[in-house]
C-alpha cells in the first residue's frame, strides 16, 4: 500500500552542495508536529487540528561514495 516520505537531513562534501554524501527520508509520520511532545500546546491557536505524526521511527538512509555511487 506504500506510505509519504518526508526529506530528512542532507550532508555533503567539503560543504559543496553538488556533492551529497548522506540523505535521510522519513516517514511522514515521524517526531512531532514544532517538535513538541504530544498533548502540549504552545501560545494560543486560532483552531485544533487533528496531528498526524505518532513519532514513527521509519526512515532510509542513502549514503553516497566519492564516485558518486549511492
Amino acid at each position: 500500500m506504500g506510505f509519504s516520505v518526508r526529506k530528512g537531513k542532507e550532508l555533503y562534501y567539503d560543504n559543496d552542495k553538488k556533492n551529497t554524501r548522506l540523505k535521510d527520508y522519513y516517514c511522514f509520520k515521524q517526531g512531532f508536529k514544532n517538535n513538541e511532545p504530544e498533548g502540549e500546546i504552545v501560545g494560543e491557536v486560532a483552531y485544533q487540528r487533528a496531528d498526524s505524526r505518532t513519532n514513527c521511527k521509519a526512515m532510509v538512509r542513502f549514503n553516497v561514495s566519492k564516485d558518486g555511487e549511492w
